[in-house]
Parts: structure tokens; sequence; C-alpha cells
């Protein structure tokens, strides 16, 4: 090294983990005070989509083996090689056999040490045991018959048998080589005190918040050991005269089902999506929040604070003829310090201020919620701020201001009414602005074929220029207070299930009116504190797009996976049991279908999904 060449050591690329000179890495992103080098363009567009690599998964960039580089993935991870290599010698040593009795016994002999070596690890390891143990049991079973009817079926028995076993062997590494990165990723996670919380929610989750695919595959597992076991007994029942047929049947029956598949398809899964959202900022309380946002299809928005802006901008002080409009405003201001945290007031008082009108204080002023305010000022006259239904039960005629109203509440503003004394004296409009991402967001549910219905509570004419601006075509307007939940209810009758999406910033809380029903969605969330089914970092809208797209396209997958095990899975167990199909035939095909499920919404198949998305992913926020 040259003696003037700083040594910092070597870090990695934050997408591939390469081993990359931090002082003359190609490309360098910020993310707040953090500084992540990069090793190409391609991983710089995959870390502006917001994919990101674990430190602890990071490999040494001078492994040069695929073997050890596979096995250094698994540092913790029992790998089956054993069972292979004895099944391996035996299927290189059996077209030797036929005509030498002992190499056909140490034939035999392996297998048999195959199949036992599965049985152990299966039965010593957290693994799914049942399918595994029975597989086993098939491999023995299926040497046993082998080297017994030798002189029948000759040296292709053996080689029958060891592919069996070589193929449950193959069953084995594959649930290894997908679920043990889980657990890894799992672990590693549950180190980060800021996602502590919800790895052990996901890891730990109670009988009642597991998904329901997931409690199904449980009992599709179970279903399929009992067919096993009945049509098992029933092979041995028909061929009791002849034992040799019946072993190698009860054998190809043992090997026939993927019971890996099921919890495959479920829970590895559904974990594999929540945590890969996790990563993005998205927390879900539980697996059954996942599953029930990739059902739902209709979503319910609370407007302010969501998909517009917390806190509106006063664009117009309309007068009536003869009216100040500062004093309007002033009045204003005055009321408006009833309740001096609502949007509208911050708003008023705002422009009191780039005014520079003083405000005095209010005499017993009320607040009346989704109506507006009372208040009496120091000169004794009466103020009212608010919506036509407050100033109309006041007793103040609203007709001079209604077509000013009108033009406001066309444009997609809020118009406010401002009486001083029993009058009507202008209007004030209030312009919410549409929060970035929102379109797009609604545009990508809708792709998704999710309907989307906005609750609000303005006048109707405004919410809907709001909602067509937005591109929604769902609107419940003049909808406040306790009037939301009994709509929230309706809308559970007639779209369940429902998801309710609102900002942290909302003006009002939809999720408080629900009933606990309905999925909740937090945006802008501190998962440290909020409370909802799904919590999510990013202020964006988007990301609850993003999450819905991974949760309907992963559950597609199931489905379709799902379809696989059923359509070749069964009738595979069927031939095995009644058609006198060969063992290892049944066990390749159970392989086939387990390597199939494995893949459907696999850790690749996410971040195909994720990559995929056609509007601006948000990033996590630091």
């Amino acid at each position: 090294m040259h003696p003037r060449r700083p040594d910092h050591g070597l870090i990695h690329c934050a997408i591939c983990a390469r081993a990359v000179d931090p002082v003359r890495a190609p490309l360098v992103r910020a993310v707040g005070a953090d500084l992540f080098a990069l090793c190409s363009e391609g991983c710089a567009r995959r870390f502006d989509r917001g994919e990101r690599a674990e430190p602890e998964e990071k490999r040494e960039s001078t492994r040069t083996s695929r073997v050890a580089s596979f096995a250094a993935r698994f540092p913790e991870a029992d790998i089956p090689f054993s069972p292979l290599i004895t099944a391996g010698i035996a299927f290189l040593l059996s077209p030797f056999s036929e005509r030498t009795p002992s190499l056909a016994a140490f034939a035999a002999l392996l297998i048999t040490i195959s199949a036992l070596d599965l049985l152990i690890r299966v039965l010593s390891v957290k693994l799914p045991r049942p399918g595994l143990a029975l597989a086993s049991l098939g491999v023995l079973l299926y040497a046993i018959y082998a080297h017994a009817q030798l002189d029948v079926v000759g040296w292709k028995g053996l080689i029958g048998a060891s592919v069996a076993s070589l193929t449950v062997s193959g069953r084995l590494i594959l649930w290894i080589h997908v679920n043990h990165p889980l657990e890894v990723s799992l672990e590693q996670l549950g180190r980060d005190d800021k996602l502590k919380r919800s790895t052990m929610q996901l890891r730990d989750a109670p009988r009642g918040r597991l998904a329901k695919i997931t409690r199904l595959s449980r009992a599709l597992v179970l279903i399929g050991l009992a067919a096993s076991g009945v049509l098992a007994a029933l092979a041995l029942f028909l061929h009791r005269a002849d034992a040799a047929t019946g072993l190698h049947t009860i054998a190809a029956i043992l090997l026939a089902l993927p019971l890996l598949a099921p919890p495959s398809l479920s829970e590895r899964a559904l974990l594999e999506g929540t945590l890969a959202l996790l990563r993005r900022g998205t927390h879900f309380t539980s697996p059954l929040a996942f599953e029930r946002l990739g059902q739902s299809s209709h979503a319910v928005f609370q407007l302010h604070g969501t998909l517009t802006q917390r806190k509106p901008e006063l664009v117009g002080i309309h007068a009536l003829e003869g009216e100040d409009p500062r004093a309007i405003l002033k009045a204003a201001g005055i009321a408006e310090s009833a309740a001096p945290t609502h949007p509208l007031s911050l708003a008023t008082r705002e422009a009191c201020s780039r005014e520079k009108i003083s405000l005095g204080s209010a005499r017993r002023a009320r607040a009346i919620v989704g109506q507006g305010i009372l208040a009496i000022d120091n000169e004794g006259e009466e103020i009212i701020v608010g919506n036509r239904s407050l100033l109309l039960e006041e007793g103040v005629s609203i007709a001079l201001a209604e077509s000013i109203a009108e033009s406001v509440e066309a444009r997609g503003d809020t118009a406010v009414f401002v009486a001083i004394g029993k009058r009507i004296r202008g209007v004030l409009a209030f312009h919410y602005a549409i929060r970035e991402g929102a379109p797009e967001s609604i545009a990508a549910l809708t792709d998704l074929d999710v309907d989307a219905t906005i609750i609000s509570g303005d006048h109707r004419m405004a919410a809907a220029e709001l909602a067509r601006q937005l591109g929604v075509r769902h609107l419940r307007a003049e909808i406040g207070g306790d009037a939301r939940e009994e709509e929230l209810r309706r809308l559970e009758e007639s779209a369940s299930p429902i998801v309710i999406i609102e900002h942290r910033e909302a003006s009002s809380s939809l999720i408080a009116a629900s009933d606990g029903g309905p999925l909740t969605m937090l945006i802008g969330a501190r998962p440290e504190e909020d409370e909802a089914a799904i919590l999510v970092e990013s202020s964006s809208p988007e990301s609850a797009a993003e999450a819905w797209r991974l949760a309907k396209g992963l559950r597609n997958s199931i489905v379709r996976a799902g379809l696989v095990i059923a359509l070749i899975g069964i009738p595979n167990l069927i031939f095995a049991a009644f058609f006198d199909l060969p063992p290892f035939a049944t066990a390749v095909v159970a392989l086939g279908v387990e390597l199939f499920a494995h893949q459907t919404g696999g850790e690749h198949a996410i971040a195909a999904q994720l990559s995929g998305t056609s509007y601006k992913t948000s990033e996590r926020p630091t």
C-alpha cells in the first residue's frame, strides 16, 4: 500500500454486501446523518427503492468456493450433507450390485443409514417433523423392499431407493435453505430496539392472531397425515397376501405427500412479506393483519390530514358589501382562540399575524365539534364562526353569503361563515393542499381493484371537488362527530372487509370512531407510541398502497400455489396408493411441488413484487 494512502478498512455495499473501499466507493447515498456506500448503479437503484442489506448478512468478498459460500449462509444450521453423500454413493454402486450380493447389501445399507440419518435429524431439530419423518420411513421401507426383491427388480430397485433418499434429503435442505435465513432475519431485526416490538409481535403471535391460512395449512398437514395412515393401512390390508407389493405401495404413499408445502405457503410466506415491509418502515401487529390486508378490497380515508395536508391556508376573505375584511378576520381570530390547536384556528391566527392584526381575548368562547365556535369579544359583540348548520341554529341568515360560499366550495376550498352581532359579515376560504403522493396512491389502489371511499365533515361540494382531484369515486360528505361510527358500520355491512387509512396528523380520527372491526392503518406513525393494526412510519400515503400491493400479490401467489398442491400433490398420493407408482417417482413429484411452494412468496419473489411498483416508493424515514 502506498504510504500516503489512508487505510480505513473495507465496508460493505448497502445492497449486495460486496466489500467496498469507503474512500473510493463508486457511489454514496446520504440518509439523514448516515452514509451508505454502493458498488454500482444497479445497487443504487435498488437502494433508492428502499432495499437494504442487513449488516449480519454481509458476505466476505474473498469467498470463491460455491460450496463454502452456500454453507457460510447458514452458520448455525445443520445442513444434512451426510444423507446426500451416503445416498449418492449408493446410487453410484447400485448399477453394479445385481451380480454382487455383498455390493447390493452394502448399497441397501447405505440407503438405510441415509434414511435413519434423516429421521434422527428431523426428530432432533425444529423441522416439520410429520412430513419428513414419514418420508424418511418411506425411504427405509423402499430400501428393505429393493434388497429383498433384488432378484425380481434388480439393481433398478436400489437406484430408485437411492433416488428417493436423495429426494428426501433435498426436501430437508430446501426447508433449511429458505427458513434458516428467515429465522436469522427475525433475530437480527429483534436486536434493533426500534424494531424489537414488531418482531416480537410477529414471532410470538398468539393463536387468535395467527393468519387463517396458517391455521388451515396446519389442519391440512394433519389431514394429510391421517390420509397417509389410512391409505397405508388399506394397502397393507389389500396386499396382505403379498408382503413385498404392500411394502412397495406403503413406501410410495409415505413419499408422496408434499407436507412441507402448506406451512411454507402460509407461515413462511406471510412472515417473509411482513418482514420485507418491516425493513421499509411498515409494522404489522400480527400475520393476521397482513393476511386481512391482502383479502380487503375497500379503503376508507379520512380526508383532511391524510389525503390533504393537515393545516390549511387562508386564501381568501370574502366580505359582504360594506364590510371590512380586516374586521372579519380579527373577529374570526378572536373566536378561534377557543380551539387553539384546530387546523382552521392555526391558519386563521397565522393570517392575523401576517396582517399584523392584534387579537383581544374572547369571553365565554365555546367550540362545537364539527360545526364551529361561539364567542363574545371585549366589546360585547357575539361572534359566530362556523358552517351553515351552526349559523342557522343560532338564528343567523346566510342567504347573502350563500353564493360566495358555493363559489369557494366549487374550487374544493372550505368555506367558513363569520357572523358578528347576529348578522352575517363574510366568508373565509381555506385551501387544503393535497398531500404529495396521494393521487398516485389512489391510482395504485385502483389498479389493485381496491375501491376508495372518503369520509369528510366538509360540505359536499368542496369534498366532491377534492375527491375528483384525488381520483376517489366514493364520497361520504357532511359526516362528522358520532355520525362517523354509524357510517363506518354501514360501509362494513356493504363492503366488508374494509381498511381504515388515516394519517397520524388527521384532523379527526376514523380509527377512534370505529368499533374495532375494520382493519386499521396509521400513516406517519410512531410504532413505539401509536396503536393500530398496521403502522407506517413514512408520511406518504403511497406506503399504504405499497403494503397493500404486496399483501394482495402474495395472497394471489398463495392461492395459485395452493391449487398446484391440490391438483398435483393430492392426485400423487392417490396414484401412489391405487396405481402402483414407483416410490421414487412419487418422491420426485412431492419435491417438485414443495420447490414450487417455497418459491412462491419467497424472499426473491417478494423483492420482485416490491421492485415492480409503478409509482414512487417511499423510503423508510431515519
